[in-house]
């Protein structure tokens, strides 16, 4: 059996949002090049190492960016259930997520050739439960509707590029344009 998340808490903090609390949160991460296609990632007191194969000029020490990308969407997911699971009484035994995608990698090097994203993502969650009919009313039609990471992910969300060189902003770009 898996710890449950603390419903208290969580009711806790749901309800001081609601009672007009702040419920914003602002997330900021910063990253560095550290060597060859090594980046080195500050979120919050917490460092992540990207890099990536050989072919693309790295060392394949440490997850490329898409796969944290991935890592972050089933991570997600997971609290996501876990936190509704928790709210409604329902105990669960293991919970398991393995998503895969698929991306062109020429086309980071020339669009002509298609889109540099994830072309698709099929995520497959495994859920044991001795309640599956209550997992299925409370958690699961909120599985896609209150995950933040996969409504970022399929929604058009405004992002703003700032480019400066030489420590000169140069140009804002907004994607998409």
């Amino acid at each position: 059996m898996v710890q449950p998340v603390d419903k208290r808490v969580l009711e806790g903090s749901i309800s001081k949002w609601r009672e007009g609390g702040n419920a914003y949160v602002s997330v900021e991460v910063s990253s560095r090049l550290a060597s060859k296609a090594k980046v080195e990632v500050k979120i919050r007191n917490f460092s992540v190492t990207m890099d990536t194969s050989s072919a693309l000029g790295g060392d394949d020490n440490a997850p490329r960016p898409g796969e944290l990308l991935l890592a972050s969407l089933a991570g997600c997911i997971t609290q996501i259930i876990a936190w509704n699971s928790a709210l409604h009484d329902i105990s669960l035994e293991d919970v398991s997520i393995t998503i895969r995608g698929r991306h062109e990698l020429l086309s980071m090097f020339d669009p002509s050739v298609g889109w540099p994203g994830f072309n698709d993502i099929v995520i497959e969650v495994n859920v044991k439960t001795p309640e599956w009919d209550k997992f299925e009313k409370y958690v699961l039609p909120y599985i896609v509707a209150e995950s933040p990471v996969l409504q970022t992910l399929v929604k058009q969300v405004p992002v703003k590029l700032r480019v400066s060189v030489n420590d000169k902003q140069r140009r804002d770009l907004y994607i998409p344009d």
